[in-house]
């Protein structure tokens, strides 16, 4: 297993993503629209967020109810009040038809209003046996970090964690038989939780350790 320590200025991740308008006008809409339903939802995936992927409904008839399909969701609330992201992400989780997610993504700013609706989330994408889960938690107070839920710490689904901003809690043995890689930013740790992981985590390849 591979552990990486390393130190960066700014926390927050940031990823090269495709957008759908460079696609369109690369490949011409009529081309992208007759392509496999199993290549739109790909291309679907690679777009920023989930809300882009929501606004190809509106091209035609074959767009409209594709996104609810797509496997891979991403949200995050930049330029958005609170309460107006909350009501986007649960009426989104609402239509989407997915039972199999490989990857659900949320950046947030984090008060302590947020909890109880973070976990919801992580709960629906645990139900669907999420691959990648992503969480970068940016905290309003330092003091009030967002506690995972102890399901969390159970969750064979898992194959790639990605925790920033989180606090890390576990009552008992963490079990995450499946996980390959693990990316921590902005946690608190100690040597009993770091063993924790590592005895939990039996498949583990990558484990990185960010240091704001």
């Amino acid at each position: 297993m591979e552990i990486v320590e390393e130190v960066q200025n700014q926390p927050t991740i940031s990823k090269k993503r495709m957008k759908f308008k460079e696609i369109v006008e690369e490949r011409g809409e009529d081309r992208v629209s007759s392509l496999q339903d199993c290549l739109l939802l790909e291309i679907l995936s690679r777009l920023p967020y989930t809300k882009d992927a929501i606004g190809t409904g509106t091209l035609s008839k074959r767009w409209k109810h594709l996104w609810i399909w797509v496997p891979s969701l991403i949200f995050s609330d930049h330029n958005l009040p609170s309460w107006k992201f909350f009501s986007f992400v649960n009426k989104t989780l609402t239509q989407c038809r997915q039972l199999k997610l490989k990857k659900f993504e949320v950046s947030i700013f984090y008060d302590i209003h947020s909890g109880s609706q973070l976990n919801n989330w992580i709960h629906y994408a645990i139900r669907r046996n999420v691959e990648e889960l992503n969480l970068m938690i940016r905290n309003v107070d330092v003091r009030d970090k967002f506690l995972l839920d102890q399901c969390f710490f159970n969750s064979s689904c898992f194959t790639d964690l990605t925790l920033e901003g989180c606090m890390l809690n576990p009552c008992g043995a963490i079990s995450w038989k499946n996980l390959r890689s693990l990316w921590i930013c902005e946690v608190h740790l100690n040597e009993d939780l770091i063993e924790n992981i590592i005895a939990g985590s039996p498949v583990l390849e990558t484990l990185m350790f960010v240091k704001s």
